[in-house]
């Protein structure tokens, strides 16, 4: 699905609607498959994203889509997501670089037992 997705995206992925516009969004499990194609249309309504996932490949791919189309994104290894006490770390970071939170998409899921990957 990532890969016909990042081949559908014009040169400049920006809308022309704009609904997202000057919003920020902390979008976790942002690597592959919904919560990658949520971070796109994010980004292509106008809104900053900031990307975790389990990979930094996957992240790496998927922040440089975005930005070479003319979005705005940030990004974070999601190791931080499965630890109860590190949770706070991507919020912290998203509020770090684009100072404030206005939406969050918990896309993110882990099999049992947290954190054992």
């Amino acid at each position: 699905m990532a890969g016909l997705l990042a081949s559908a995206l014009p040169s400049s992925i920006l809308s022309v609607f704009m609904l997202l516009k000057d919003q920020v969004a902390l979008i976790t499990g942002s690597g592959r498959g919904i919560g990658r194609a949520i971070a796109h249309l994010f980004a292509k309504e106008g809104a900053a994203v900031f990307l975790t996932a389990r990979t930094d490949k996957e992240l790496a791919s998927t922040t440089g889509e975005i930005s070479r189309a003319g979005g705005r994104s940030g990004i974070r290894h999601g190791r931080f997501i499965a630890g109860i006490r590190l949770r706070a770390k991507p919020v912290a970071a998203a509020r770090e670089k684009f100072g404030r939170i206005d939406i969050l998409v918990n896309k993110c899921g882990t099999l049992w037992p947290c954190g054992s990957r």
